[in-house]
């Protein structure tokens, strides 16, 4: 049998952070989203680990 080595990684923990189009407060949304629910609609997802 051959070793291995392997690297683990452990995690404290995450936070998210998550934008819709409806926290958009400069009011320029594109032609193309204006028919879309702005609740419904992610414009940024980021994962930030601990």
């Amino acid at each position: 049998m051959e070793a291995t080595e392997r690297a683990f990684v452990f995690l404290d923990g995450f936070n998210v952070e998550l934008t819709i189009l409806a926290d958009n407060r400069s009011g320029l949304i594109p032609e193309t989203l204006k028919k879309v629910d702005p609740r419904y609609y992610i414009t940024r997802f980021a994962v930030h680990l601990l």
